[in-house]
């Protein structure tokens, strides 16, 4: 859930047009999720449009990514299969959504307040194993980059350059969407990705996330 939190653009900062062709694609999928029908012609326009609108007055702080997960994974609950899709029944998934959504929130601003470990000192292997149980469970924001290199040194990890750029690649979205709303950021990095040739804070930054994506990938399937 955190991972898709922090993907995308938020419809709070989408222009109406956006929300409108965001409403629209999302209206198809959860049909195809839940099986709920949908409205045709005019109807449709005006689900499209009320709900375009629900994004930005409801969910104004979510993206396209976490709606369609939060119907994955919980529009399969629902027992209103085959029912016409309203924006009531799509309040029956987002709701309790945003409820365990609010509370992973409040965990992860627990985590950032309690200090974290630095390579100031050198840990044992033990500690490292002790402290690794411990990163499984952090928000991705706070998976410590010293991790990375742990593992590289102890040979757990060795990626080949084209798994590295898959993972630069990733770390673009994720990037893009935190900056957004700081406007001369923002336009910086579009222009560096244009020109092909990121540096300086945008490359470092690119980096972090990528390493982080590596760590989070490795303690998924090990």
């Amino acid at each position: 859930m955190l991972s898709v939190k922090y993907f995308g653009k938020t419809f709070g900062v989408m222009t109406e047009g956006e929300r409108w062709i965001s409403a629209e694609t999302l209206i198809l999928k959860i049909s195809a999720i839940t099986g709920w029908t949908v409205p045709i012609s005019e109807m449709m326009a005006i689900l499209i449009d009320q709900f375009q609108k629900k994004l930005q007055e409801g969910y104004r702080n979510t993206t396209v990514e976490e709606i369609e997960y939060a119907f994955r994974n919980r529009g399969i609950e629902t027992k209103d299969w085959g029912k016409a899709l309203n924006l009531s029944l799509m309040d029956e998934v987002m709701i309790p959504y945003l409820q365990e959504r609010a509370e992973l929130s409040k965990m992860e601003e627990h985590l950032k307040t309690k200090p974290m470990i630095e390579e100031k000192k050198q840990l044992t292997n033990e500690e490292w194993e002790e402290w690794i149980v411990d990163i499984r469970n952090y928000p991705f924001e706070l998976i410590p980059i010293a991790c990375y290199d742990y593992l590289v040194r102890e040979g757990r990890l060795s990626l080949t350059a084209a798994e590295k750029k898959i993972f630069m690649d990733k770390s673009m979205g994720i990037y893009a969407a935190s900056i957004q709303e700081d406007v001369r950021l923002w336009n910086d990095f579009v222009k560096q990705k244009g020109e092909n040739k990121i540096t300086g804070n945008h490359f470092d930054s690119l980096v972090t996330i990528s390493k982080r994506l590596i760590i989070q990938d490795y303690l998924k399937n090990n």
